[in-house]
């Protein structure tokens, strides 16, 4: 029955919205969410919603959103903030709120894969995009395509090792505002050698323009995520089977001051988000 949520039953009998589900909006998977909450208390969630299959890309996958009203109480119906649906996809979300001037950020990454079939090369990349959207997740701009800004061949202002970067996607979840503004998101790369390794990219100009460090703390690197610490510095935890990784910087990921296994963070070599309170 409809159980108050100022009752006192247990929060497992509470009355739940099933956001994304196989057979939901004519798609068979979805995977991948990332979740916002926003000033004017209202809740964002996105997701890959994948049509055919459940594998990563190149694949039938669009990002689809799905928004809670604080006036309603209630979420919206599914509506795509990646554009039209692509074969070759667009997935793996990551969100930013740009407190400064409550702006929602979402990256993704589109067009080839970084492991198996249709994987990318250097002349023919992976692409990153991002969208904004000014009015709490309801409308969004069209897709902005940054990858001349930050790898490949079509990146002309790079140094060499940038440029021949094969493979490049951020990691879905949660990117970083930090205190003085910059937009920044970790990156997992491959390289024409197939390392495999973590950079930080950036904007500080509300994501007109992006860029991206040359410095990476770890080898045998995988999908991480960001926190800025009180002083300022950037703990970035690194997806790991065992053990999760941790690296520590003060330049903001010009350079990398620690990095080390932390042997009482146990894990399940997932996707594991982090967050400061």
């Amino acid at each position: 029955g409809n159980i108050p949520l100022n009752s006192s039953y247990p929060y497992y009998l509470v009355p739940t919205t099933v956001l994304f589900e196989g057979g939901m909006y004519n798609s068979n998977y979805y995977r991948i969410p990332a979740i916002l909450y926003l000033k004017d208390e209202s809740v964002l969630a996105v997701c890959d919603m994948r049509h055919i299959y459940n594998a990563d890309l190149p694949n039938k996958i669009a990002v689809v959103a799905r928004r809670f009203s604080p006036d309603t109480r209630t979420w919206s119906e599914g509506y795509l903030i990646s554009g039209p649906v692509r074969d070759v996809g667009d997935g793996d979300p990551a969100l930013v709120y740009y407190r400064k001037n409550q702006t929602v950020f979402a990256l993704w990454t589109g067009d080839k894969g970084f492991f198996g079939a249709g994987i990318a090369n250097a002349s023919h990349p992976q692409h990153i995009y991002f969208s904004r959207s000014y009015d709490n997740g309801i409308t969004w701009e069209d897709k902005h395509d940054i990858t001349h800004f930050l790898f490949s061949h079509l990146c002309e202002n790079c140094d060499e090792r940038r440029r021949e970067w094969r493979c490049a996607f951020v990691s879905s979840g949660a990117g970083l505002q930090t205190r003085e503004g910059r937009l920044t998101f970790a990156l997992l790369t491959k390289d024409e050698t197939n390392s495999v390794r973590n950079y930080l990219i950036y904007s500080d100009d509300y994501g007109e323009t992006w860029n991206a460090y040359n410095s990476y703390p770890v080898t045998n690197a995988n999908e991480a995520k960001l926190v800025e610490l009180n002083n300022k510095s950037l703990l970035l935890s690194i997806r790991q089977r065992g053990q999760r990784k941790f690296a520590i910087t003060n330049t903001l990921g010009a350079s990398w001051d620690w990095a080390g296994p932390m042997p009482d963070v146990v894990d399940s070599d997932c996707n594991g988000e982090i967050k400061r309170y």
